[in-house]
């Protein structure tokens, strides 16, 4: 516990859970990386889901552990809102991203296809030797004019 107040910057995880044995009652919970402790839990309300429950237990989070950092969480909580949250307070964010959720991970495959791509030897047409990212030779998708990024927040 010492070190949560002396580090300068420690990573938090936060993920929800259903409680075992008790119906209906879902938390969120706070995990430091650096000192291996959970700092904290916050019961999902019914009607909310772990997202607004970050948003609202956010503030409480970081004033009493400061030192808190860097965010990481799964891609539920890939969201503008709660990365301008976490930037306006001087804090990053790191979000994993699966292909269970479909629609990001290909907004985010078109968003970052030309990065990856720039001085790349030419990448294969075999969808199954090209791995998750778009081919850089690929037609634009349809959807490339709809793209809005969740978590693209303002330099």
């Amino acid at each position: 516990v010492i070190q949560l107040a002396t580090k300068r910057r420690l990573v938090v995880s936060v993920d929800g859970k259903t409680m075992r044995g008790c119906e209906g009652v879902h938390v969120l919970s706070a995990f430091v990386h650096d000192v291996f402790i959970t700092v904290g839990h916050c019961q999902v309300d019914v009607k909310n889901n772990e997202l607004s429950c970050l948003r609202g237990w956010l503030g409480e989070l970081i004033e009493r552990f400061p030192a808190l950092w860097l965010l990481r969480a799964d891609g539920l909580f890939a969201d503008r809102t709660l990365c301008e949250l976490l930037k306006n307070d001087g804090r990053e964010w790191m979000f994993a991203i699966k292909d269970n959720q479909p629609n990001l991970l290909e907004k985010l495959e078109i968003l970052f296809s030309p990065i990856l791509c720039a001085g790349s030897p030419k990448v294969t047409d075999e969808p199954e030797k090209r791995g998750p990212m778009w081919n850089c030779e690929s037609t634009t998708p349809s959807s490339w004019t709809n793209i809005n990024p969740p978590c693209a927040c303002p330099a």
